[in-house]
């Protein structure tokens, strides 16, 4: 039981770790935007003085032209194509199975003999061979 236990408490560990990764992603990438359109919107634009700023100093097309122009010059300077952070399913397959007490090499093996037919069924159900497979291998 307490064995059970441990376990479950490093998967959930786990789980939280991978979501504030990700939340730590989105944020960066966010900063990232509005960091690279502040920049070019500081070039684009002139700077006025206070007494001849009005709301009707720029008409409305050329304020679209500006937004248009910004986001294709964000789209094709200031983004970078970064490798995807999520795992594949043998990684998660074999990452879960580990992080379960299961030998790496008994776990390398069976993660070794999956299919394409068994790549696309959900993680949980690989899972859920892998257990089977690894209680008769042990």
């Amino acid at each position: 039981m307490k064995n059970a236990m441990t376990r479950l408490a490093v998967t959930l560990l786990s789980l939280l770790t991978a979501i504030l990764a990700l939340a730590t992603a989105l944020v960066r990438l966010v900063v990232t935007l509005i960091t690279g359109l502040t920049a070019y919107l500081e070039a684009k634009l002139p700077r006025r003085s206070e007494s001849s700023k009005t709301t009707q100093d720029a008409p409305a097309a050329s304020v679209a032209s500006v937004a248009s122009s910004a986001s294709s010059a964000l789209a094709k300077s200031t983004l970078r194509v970064v490798q995807s952070s999520t795992p594949d399913v043998r990684d998660q397959v074999a990452t879960g199975l580990v992080g379960l007490g299961f030998p790496a090499a008994n776990v390398r093996r069976f993660v070794g003999q999956l299919t394409d037919r068994d790549l696309q069924r959900p993680v949980a159900d690989v899972i859920r061979d892998g257990l089977a497979w690894l209680s008769r291998a042990a």
